[in-house]
């Protein structure tokens, strides 16, 4: 976890983190950013001025909670990615990590990832991982997508899932970007 970021007189950047519980510095010549653009603004003290802080609080995310989903035998989910845009699913986005792997990390299993979109706060993302995953379930024996039993979950709570595009956002992300080439030390894909 980056604690704070300070960019070098005449180039390059420190990177402080918290390393199992220690601070850790680390050196550089260019960060290659990819945590969100508030999350950096906010870390970087040199790109504090009003006007970054001011564009920062502009751009705004849906934040995710994902549950994963794991099975006790192999599920033949041809898929990658499964989209739910029917309103009575209570989630978007069904994804299948073993499909991405060739070499099977967990032999005989599957593991489903299931993307609630919510508000930090809100009853989705203070729900509990058995919880959220049950209410998947149903919906996966509903629809017919499988018919095996649930063995284990988990959840993981992103703040900053997906980017919200509202009026506005380009100006607040271009002044952001602008700043960040000025630098010269780091080179953005959050």
């Amino acid at each position: 976890e980056a604690l704070r970021i300070e960019l070098k007189p005449g180039g390059g950047v420190s990177i402080f983190a918290n390393q199992q519980g220690r601070e850790a510095n680390f050196e550089g010549d260019l960060l290659i950013n990819t945590i969100p653009l508030p999350a950096l603004i906010d870390a970087t003290p040199a790109l504090q001025s009003p006007a970054l802080k001011d564009a920062a609080r502009q751009l705004r995310f849906r934040p995710l909670v994902l549950v994963y989903m794991l099975y006790d035998k192999k599920l033949d989910v041809r898929d990658t990615w499964l989209y739910y845009p029917e309103s009575h699913v209570p989630f978007t986005r069904v994804s299948v990590p073993d499909n991405f792997n060739p070499h099977q990390p967990f032999e005989g299993k599957t593991c489903l990832c299931v993307e609630f979109t919510c508000e930090k706060g809100d009853s989705t993302w203070l729900a509990e991982p058995h919880d959220l995953a049950a209410r998947a379930q149903e919906i996966f024996l509903q629809s017919g997508l499988l018919r095996a039993p649930l063995a284990d979950a988990l959840a993981v709570r992103l703040e900053y899932g997906y980017p919200v595009y509202q009026y506005g956002y380009e100006s607040a992300r271009t002044r952001i970007l602008h700043a960040l080439a000025s630098c010269g030390s780091i080179l953005t894909t959050g």
